[in-house]
């Protein structure tokens, strides 16, 4: 179990909108005997991650609309996070690149919300705070900068989300963050899957625990299309342990969905110049 600190309670409290921040959290999970977790460094967004609060009822995890996203959710837990928008604009790739964002907003980090498109042009922040916009032309399929006034107000750094969440996903995530060993995850690392650029998905690793002899097991969520709520899977028969999977038995849950081979990635700030 691990020991939340208040400092970084607070700096939670910060973050976009939970109905409940006193809900029970995703490291208050249990582990599978002879399994534990690690402490993740104090103020880290892998800390951020695992102590995101769980809504109370499991049974109705929704859609943006506030449509049921599954008839009944009693073998999942989910992510107690409000919509920023009520258009489908917050689906799994969106969830990955927002709860990043938000962390780094909160906690004076703005230099490191700093994203690619799909077709690869950046547009950061703190490019946008200043008054960078970009408009998208079809004839080149390349977006055109523009200025407009600067404004860092927290209004303008939802538009700039909602500005990425339609112009990026986890095809840009697999080709533009940061490639991550499988012995090397943590917390907050993202399971990618795309094939070719079109349809895929993008998973969240909420927490791992580990046993002496090594072997690893993690706690795993996303979002969907049409945009739900982050919802905490469950492993079926030999996929893995409660709520923690092995690697092998996740490519197993999502198979009959055809998104590909899983792929590592993270969000560490600004890349390489091109």
């Amino acid at each position: 179990m691990k020991l939340q600190v208040a400092l970084f309670l607070s700096l939670s409290l910060l973050l976009s909108p939970f109905r409940n921040c006193f809900n029970e959290q995703i490291s208050n999970l249990p582990t599978p005997d002879g399994f534990s977790t690690a402490v993740a460094a104090e103020d880290s967004y892998s800390q951020h991650i695992y102590s995101l609060p769980l809504e109370v009822d499991t049974t109705r995890a929704v859609r943006h609309d506030q449509s049921p996203a599954f008839e009944c959710c009693r073998d999942y837990h989910i992510i107690d996070l409000e919509f920023l928008f009520d258009a489908d604009l917050e689906q799994c790739a969106d969830m990955g690149y927002r709860l990043f964002a938000e962390y780094c907003f909160a906690v004076g980090q703005h230099e490191r919300i700093d994203f690619r498109l799909q077709n690869g042009q950046r547009l950061s922040w703190p490019e946008w705070r200043n008054g960078k916009r970009l408009r998208y032309d079809r004839s080149t399929d390349r977006h055109l900068t523009y200025t407009v006034t600067a404004d860092s107000s927290r209004q303008s750094f939802d538009q700039y989300l909602r500005f990425l969440f339609t112009w990026a996903g986890s095809w840009a995530v697999l080709k533009y963050a940061d490639l991550v060993e499988r012995d090397s995850l943590q917390p907050g690392d993202m399971i990618v899957q795309n094939r070719t650029g079109g349809m895929g998905h993008l998973s969240i690793i909420c927490d791992i625990c580990e046993n002496e002899a090594g072997d690893r097991l993690y706690l795993i969520g996303s979002g969907w299309t049409p945009a739900q709520e982050i919802i905490i899977h469950r492993p079926g028969l030999s996929e893995g342990q409660g709520h923690w999977f092995t690697l092998a038995g996740y490519q197993h849950h999502l198979a009959d969905f055809d998104f590909g081979l899983l792929n590592f990635r993270r969000f560490a700030g600004r890349e390489a110049v091109e």
